[in-house]
């Protein structure tokens, strides 16, 4: 199978700047030094966190009433990383992540194991490098002195923090759309999604666990691809199911916070499944054909500049009329046999 690049794709904006522009200035990095927290609470009292609308930071569904510095917190969102309190080896990290951009570009390239990464990601890496080797020199300190100086969140806020993650009655993920963060009691997010399963033309009840079983019969399909000269030997290794890391596929939910009534919308999790591997190797396999399919859209961005580009006469513009479709559970309604035939 001939190795070819992935076809550049338009950039998606930040999704972090309309968040940070909301906040005060001298925050860019985590909760601001005590002196500033006036200006934050300040931010806060001007209904960013929400309890009806979505195009607020936080949207709280539950029924508790979350404490200022509970709110504090959520403000910075799902992706926001707090000082740990025991510093690990930088130099040690660093290997991790160095193998972990290899992966990953591995991955999404179809790179052969002994090409070198492109320079782009190299001077990335020595950049990180270099700004680790200066945490090392922290190290030989006292630990209170390097973890203070670097620290990001109060103790007040690290014990927000503490409270949020530990209680079991609420259910804290992001929306489906955007970056907003959602706040719901896990009562009813349980209910939704055990009423989800009902629907027993989508889902059906299993006596067993097949997951072992199934990684086996991917693993007999990528064995097969290499025998016939499909696959190169290190693709087949790539692409091989490690039977002893294989867990079941995980069903959760995100809140529809763009649509009303907020509903529930159904993702299933491959990461470490059976058919993770198989699913990466299809996808390789397919995004080298899709510049041909003429309906492709690869980003919202695209639409925008298609919309921007029609030319449209005078006289039709008043009769003009711009439509949207949306198809309820699109996903679970493709029907398998006919999506393979439309991607053969």
């Amino acid at each position: 199978m001939e190795d070819r690049p992935k076809p550049p794709q338009d950039s998606a904006p930040d999704e972090s700047a309309s968040r940070l522009s909301r906040l005060p200035k001298d925050y860019k990095h985590g909760i601001p030094n005590p002196k500033n927290i006036p200006q934050w609470r300040q931010a806060v009292s001007t209904n960013l966190i929400s309890t009806s609308i979505c195009s607020d930071p936080v949207l709280n569904l539950s029924s508790k009433l979350l404490s200022r510095e509970e709110q504090e917190v959520l403000l910075l969102g799902l992706r926001f990383a707090p000082t740990p309190r025991k510093v690990p080896d930088p130099l040690e990290y660093f290997e991790s992540y160095h193998k972990q951009c290899s992966k990953m570009y591995n991955s999404l390239i179809n790179k052969k194991p002994d090409e070198p990464l492109p320079s782009l990601i190299e001077e990335h890496l020595t950049a990180v490098k270099s700004r680790l080797s200066e945490l090392a020199e922290l190290k030989s300190k006292p630990p209170e002195e390097h973890i203070k100086r670097w620290q990001n969140m109060s103790k007040a806020h690290q014990a927000a923090l503490i409270n949020l993650r530990t209680d079991k009655s609420l259910t804290i993920k992001q929306a489906d759309k955007g970056t907003c963060v959602v706040i719901q009691d896990t009562v009813d997010y349980l209910r939704e999604g055990l009423r989800e399963l009902e629907d027993k033309s989508t889902y059906e009840e299993l006596t067993s666990d097949p997951s072992l079983e199934t990684a086996e019969a991917a693993n007999i399909l990528v064995a097969k691809y290499r025998e016939e000269g499909l696959l190169q030997q290190y693709q087949a290794e790539r692409y091989t199911t490690t039977i002893g890391d294989v867990r079941p596929q995980r069903l959760y939910f995100l809140r529809k916070v763009h649509k009303t009534p907020h509903k529930l919308r159904p993702i299933v999790s491959c990461c470490s499944g059976p058919t993770q591997k198989l699913s990466q190797l299809t996808n390789t396999i397919l995004r080298d054909y899709l510049h041909t399919v003429p309906s492709l859209i690869s980003s919202s961005t695209q639409v925008i500049h298609a919309v921007e580009s029609l030319k449209i006469p005078e006289p039709s513009r008043p009769t003009l009329l711009l439509a949207t479709l949306d198809v309820r559970a699109l996903y679970p309604s493709i029907p398998h046999g006919m999506g393979v035939t439309m991607a053969l």
